[in-house]
């Protein structure tokens, strides 16, 4: 289940989905972590855009991205490959597969394009024990 919510930034782009907050996952569970976004009218995709996926561990302050999705470049994965996918038919969509207990941790969602930006959407990840 997903809460639909508009956060505008610019006049331009707004968050549509967010996963709720925070999402519980089972250890060795899949997790799909949905984000989707709206574009505003006249606006396109085209030209440089792409959704950034970060990952915050516990007790630290900064974010490492862990996955892109570029108009340019495709779908590139920078961490934890075999555990980390994105979905390449949604929009901002990712995966994590056989959570492990370091997948507990803040997970977020932006987007940057040649025009404008959007905010990053954060959730928290927690991974339960079997």
């Amino acid at each position: 289940m997903y809460f639909p919510l508009n956060i505008l930034m610019a006049d331009s782009l707004s968050w549509k989905v967010i996963p709720p907050n925070p999402q519980y996952v089972l250890l060795g569970s899949n997790i799909s972590l949905e984000w989707d976004y709206e574009l505003a009218p006249g606006e396109t995709t085209s030209g440089f855009f792409q959704v950034i996926w970060g990952q915050q561990q516990s007790g630290m302050s900064w974010w490492l991205n862990v996955a892109v999705k570029s108009s340019n470049l495709g779908i590139i994965i920078f961490r934890d490959r075999n555990h980390i996918h994105v979905d390449g038919t949604k929009r901002a969509t990712l995966i994590i597969t056989n959570v492990r207990e370091d997948h507990h941790a803040a997970y977020r969602c932006s987007i940057e394009s040649s025009s404008t930006g959007l905010a990053p959407a954060n959730v928290n990840l927690i991974v339960l024990s079997k």
